[in-house]
């Protein structure tokens, strides 16, 4: 994986501050990877292979591609999700003014 922490980066100057990027508790990322500066991947986000992150990625999103979209919602279980279940492990997830919670079981 690929981290940039400099929007303009030249030969023999340095910025005053770099930027800062947060990747949250158990977020997966591919090989191959490109996070841009200064963005925030969310907890249990997961981020394909050989993706190029522009853009913030909420919990539990599932993204991939050059740049990065969303293309569901991934399990705890890094299972993708179908209609807010882990066909996996049973768990289920509800979706809350674009926040996707786990359910208490």
């Amino acid at each position: 994986v690929t981290f940039t922490n400099d929007f303009t980066p030249r030969s023999k100057q340095r910025p005053i501050s770099f930027l800062s990027t947060v990747i949250n508790h158990h977020a997966s990322i591919g090989a191959n990877s490109t996070i841009i500066g200064g963005i925030e991947i969310g907890a249990y986000a997961m981020v394909g292979a050989g993706s190029v992150v522009t853009k913030n990625i909420v919990p539990y999103a599932l993204v991939y591609g050059n740049p990065a979209k969303q293309y569901g919602y991934v399990c705890e279980c890094g299972t993708k999700l179908e209609n807010y279940t882990c066909p996996a492990c049973l768990a289920g997830y509800q979706l809350n003014e674009n926040t996707l919670n786990r359910q208490a079981t």
